[in-house]
């Protein structure tokens, strides 16, 4: 019988470029938990002192909720445990730690009931908390993930990135709410703005997973979803004008945002040195994370 088990789970960024709701890389930015079961008949926590409070409270918890759901789905006895958390995706920033959480949740349950570790069907479970499969796959499988849901589950396609490839991440201090921003988006879209995402997407995947990334600069510009959910006062459309070089791929809004992903061969002085300039100009305080892609998904030991 399992009593311990500790996860590290991916940070992702989601919603890359045109792929809006089904395309994702995963980083090697983690959330890391430590499940540990009780002879108590309540569940504990135990978070870093910089996460936020709503987080800290049993109640409000995302990896719990995901546990209890996964348990009832499946029918399996409800166990308790004290939940630690050592490390966190920062919180609404577009980075994916609701899919962490999910994920953490549901694997929890997976390990205390004894059952095998079927990414897939870990997939599909998070689905149904989720409600759609960008973030989760990433988060699951890692590398770069292109997954779409129908009546029998989540259809999946990895791809690990093998060939150089550097993020460089622009964090804005302000925090997204993902409900809050899907409420800016438009409830349609003309044929001419889908035909224009859809020839962009599919020219985006074949591009990564081919590693020709010298046509992501213009295949990752989106309309469905970008256009309504940056943030205007960071004049993102002038930056990009002052990276554009041979070190510049492309660059996406990340999830819901506000960050901002920016792909390159390489996380150069030059693109950091003007990405701080621009937002000193515009007196705004960013954190800039320099990752890669993590190519294994979740990790575990008990």
């Amino acid at each position: 019988m399992i009593k311990s088990i500790s996860l590290k789970i991916p940070a992702s960024s989601a919603n890359l470029g045109p792929g809006f709701d089904c395309v994702a890389v995963a980083l090697n930015l983690y959330t890391k938990f430590t499940a540990q079961l009780t002879t108590d008949d309540k569940f504990s926590i135990s978070y870093p002192a910089a996460i936020p409070k709503k987080l800290i409270t049993v109640k409000n918890n995302l990896v719990l909720d995901s546990y209890q759901k996964t348990c009832r789905k499946h029918h399996w006895p409800i166990k308790y445990f004290k939940l630690t958390c050592s490390e966190m995706v920062p919180f609404e920033s577009g980075l994916g730690s609701s899919a962490t959480a999910i994920v953490g949740g549901i694997v929890i349950a997976y390990a205390f009931n004894m059952q095998t570790l079927n990414r897939h069907k870990i997939l599909d479970d998070a689905y149904d908390i989720e409600n759609h499969p960008d973030n989760i796959a990433a988060a699951i499988f890692g590398g770069f993930t292109c997954a779409f849901h129908q009546d029998k589950g989540c259809y999946l396609v990895k791809t690990p990135i093998t060939k150089n490839l550097h993020c460089l991440i622009i964090r804005p201090s302000e925090a997204t709410n993902t409900k809050t921003s899907r409420q800016k988006l438009l409830k349609e879209i003309t044929l001419t703005d889908a035909k224009n995402n859809l020839a962009r997407a599919v020219t985006m995947v074949a591009s990564i997973i081919n590693g020709e990334y010298e046509n992501l600069q213009e295949s990752m510009l989106d309309l469905m979803h970008e256009p309504y959910r940056i943030n205007p006062k960071c004049q993102y459309p002038a930056l990009k004008k002052k990276l554009l070089g041979k070190e510049f791929y492309g660059w996406s809004l990340s999830g819901s945002g506000p960050s901002v992903i920016i792909l390159a061969s390489k996380n150069s002085k030059k693109l950091k040195t003007t990405i701080f300039s621009h937002f000193r100009s515009l007196e705004m305080k960013i954190d800039l994370l320099e990752l890669i892609i993590d190519n294994e998904g979740f990790s575990y030991s008990t």
